[in-house]
């Protein structure tokens, strides 16, 4: 399969590419580093990515910002900042139905891609 790592520079994403690199073709992307450059806050960003790596099985997204500190030592701004990025997220990318791979929608958990 080809599969479409995004925040593959993160720890979480480097595992998944680690993971899935024997059985599957990856195909790594980030803000700062990886085979492909995005960023997710800006559409343009994410459409190209899509167009440049043309059709793919998969789209695993381990993305977002992250404060680093013991939980003791967050505030509820930067507890926030963590849940906002990594919660808006949680969708997955799946091909449209109604238009050729490189057109995509999300689906939340409780959907699937058909």
């Amino acid at each position: 399969m080809k599969i479409l790592v995004v925040g593959a520079g993160g720890d979480i994403g480097k595992a998944a590419s680690e993971a899935l690199a024997d059985r599957h073709e990856i195909i790594t992307a980030g803000r700062s580093s990886g085979d492909i450059r995005v960023d997710l806050s800006v559409p343009a960003s994410v459409s190209a990515m899509f167009a440049k790596v043309g059709p793919l099985n998969a789209v695993v997204s381990t993305a977002g910002d992250a404060h680093f500190a013991a939980l003791s030592e967050h505030s509820m701004e930067t507890f926030m900042v963590r849940a906002y990025s990594k919660g808006h997220g949680a969708g997955q990318s799946c091909p449209s139905r109604d238009g050729p791979s490189s057109r995509w929608r999300i689906i939340y958990p409780d959907q699937r891609c058909s």
